[in-house]
């Protein structure tokens, strides 16, 4: 590998890098986890007191509750895990990142 081609690298990453976070903070902004986290909230609350009001066990109400808001924790693990991907493959780029600039480096002492 010749020095241009890590220094293209380099500046490839760097966009990639660029890119992945405007995606990432476009989706922060968009509130998606906080709107899901919410709706599970509030579903939850509503199907609990739907559940005691019909006299449900009261050892039985949560679990049946989380059963009837499955829709809502489904919408809920879905933005967790998509927050949680895009910020898993920025901290991947970095490192690539980081390693083709040690070999520029090394280039560079040369």
């Amino acid at each position: 590998m010749e020095r241009v081609d890590v220094a293209n690298r380099i500046t490839d990453l760097c966009n990639d890098l660029e890119r992945r976070r405007k995606r990432l903070e476009a989706f922060v902004k968009s509130e998606v986890l906080p709107q899901a986290m919410a709706d599970y909230d509030e579903a939850l609350d509503i199907a609990i007191v739907q559940l005691r009001s019909e006299g449900v066990k009261t050892t039985l109400v949560e679990k049946r509750a989380k059963g009837r808001c499955k829709d809502q924790l489904f919408k809920l693990k879905k933005a967790e895990i998509a927050y949680k991907t895009a910020v898993n493959m920025l901290k991947a780029v970095e490192v690539q990142l980081g390693g083709y600039q040690s070999v520029f480096k090394q280039f560079s002492e040369m």
